[in-house]
């Protein structure tokens, strides 16, 4: 994904994000079942980092900010990684906690 190309004008650009996230699900996506979500990732793809960089300040992002589609998008990733979010999200809470 261009980042500069989808920062410059997000309403607009919102096709190249949208094909970024389209892509980056499906090659890192290795093993999932419709209960659980992705259950293994490709160790080449790191599914954490995208989404800290690229799908939750999407999903934070006050209402009508962002392109509908790419809202669309940032939901279907984390019900999609769910697993590997929740991973994320329990090591953080651990961090605190210590």
């Amino acid at each position: 994904m261009d980042e500069q190309q989808y920062a410059s004008n997000p309403q607009t650009n919102w096709k190249s994000k949208d094909t970024a996230i389209f892509l980056l699900t499906s090659i890192a996506t290795r093993g999932s079942t419709s209960q659980q979500g992705v259950t293994s990732t490709n160790a080449l793809v790191d599914v954490i980092k995208f989404f800290s960089e690229h799908i939750l300040a999407d999903l934070q992002a006050a209402s009508g900010s962002v392109h509908p589609i790419i809202q669309a998008d940032a939901i279907k990733f984390l019900y999609t990684f769910r697993n590997q979010v929740r991973l994320l999200h329990s090591s953080d809470r651990r961090r605190r906690q210590s």
